[in-house]
């Protein structure tokens, strides 16, 4: 409800921030590539069956690809997609390994960027997860053993701050941002160590990216 509510108020207010908008002069865009830090309570609440808990803060690799739809003399509008890899490791033993939780995200995204060097931004987007639970052996580099898998469609809210540059004009800036990703797993049920009912998974799932930006 809460993703609902918030794109619904970019769809409302959008036309107000664009009455003075003009399609961009010429292709322009924006190419992003970050480290993520993230998050996810709902993850370490989970009880295997067997002992032990996953972690709550995991890390991953993710990138973006922005192309600017239009623009005012405030504010820019860009739609593109985005996408991010994730793990979080457990202490939860299983039969050869500990168990890896593993996320994946591609979806479409929105950015809605402010300021005179766009330099903030309101960021949307709607996509595709993918969330397994394995054994990825450290002796034997092609041993996975997967005891749970399950997608979904969900989507994310977030915010996106520029850095400032070196120089006025520098076509790329270091870049910080935060997002919340919101999917239902539904419950969580496989082999051993998971068993037959180890809990809920869902959101929130958050991100602290840590990444460089071009445009």
């Amino acid at each position: 409800m809460k993703i609902r509510c918030f794109l619904l108020v970019l769809v409302l207010a959008a036309p107000a921030a664009w009455s003075d908008i003009a399609p961009p002069q010429g292709p322009s865009g924006r190419a992003e590539l970050w480290l993520l830090v993230t998050s996810w309570p709902s993850l370490e609440e989970l009880s295997p069956s067997a002992d032990g808990r996953f972690d709550s803060v995991g890390f991953g690799v993710g990138g973006a690809l922005y192309l600017t739809v239009r623009e005012s003399a405030t504010s820019d509008l860009l739609i593109g997609i985005d996408g991010f890899i994730a793990a979080n490791d457990s202490n939860i033993r299983g039969v050869f390994d500990d168990l890896l939780a593993r996320q994946l995200y591609l979806g479409a995204a929105a950015k809605w960027a402010f300021g005179e060097e766009r330099g903030f931004s309101l960021d949307a987007g709607i996509g595709y997860y993918l969330a397994d639970m394995a054994e990825v052996g450290d002796a034997w580099s092609s041993y996975e053993r997967e005891v749970w898998e399950t997608d979904r469609i969900g989507g994310y809210v977030g915010a996106t701050w520029d850095l400032p540059a070196a120089s006025l004009g520098s076509p790329g800036r270091w870049m910080l941002g935060v997002k919340a990703y919101f999917a239902d797993f539904g419950t969580v049920n496989g082999p051993w160590p998971i068993g037959p009912d180890a809990g809920k998974l869902d959101g929130p799932l958050y991100a602290l990216q840590i990444g460089y930006g071009v445009r």
